[in-house]
């Protein structure tokens, strides 16, 4: 019976530990936003592809079953500072983003 237990108790150390790390997380969440984010800028009625921004993890909290990254975006074009704020769901177990600013991500 001892045996079981302890093999049982392995079996759920070994399920617990598949899950990326916090690192890992905010790279998938940076990268998601490079991936589907078009950043631009008003000029008049023209748009104007922003050329350059800086991410700023603000925070990563472990979640249930997911890493919650919040991160801030800015970027200077000409003597004007855009900001935007993302929040972004990364799944604890795959690393795919989950969810992006309250809406659920799926595929």
């Amino acid at each position: 019976m001892k045996l079981y237990l302890l093999i049982f108790a392995a079996l759920i150390a070994a399920g617990c530990s598949d899950e990326i790390s916090q690192e890992s997380a905010e790279l998938s969440a940076v990268n998601f936003v490079l991936e589907h984010v078009a950043f631009f800028s008003m000029n008049g009625t023209s748009v104007v592809d922003v050329p350059s921004y800086d991410f700023n993890i603000v925070s990563t909290k472990k979640e249930k079953d997911h890493y919650a990254v919040s991160m801030h975006v800015n970027s200077t074009l000409g003597n004007q500072t855009k900001e935007k704020s993302f929040l972004v769901k990364v799944d604890r177990r795959t690393g795919r983003v989950s969810e992006f600013d309250g809406k659920k991500i799926f595929g």
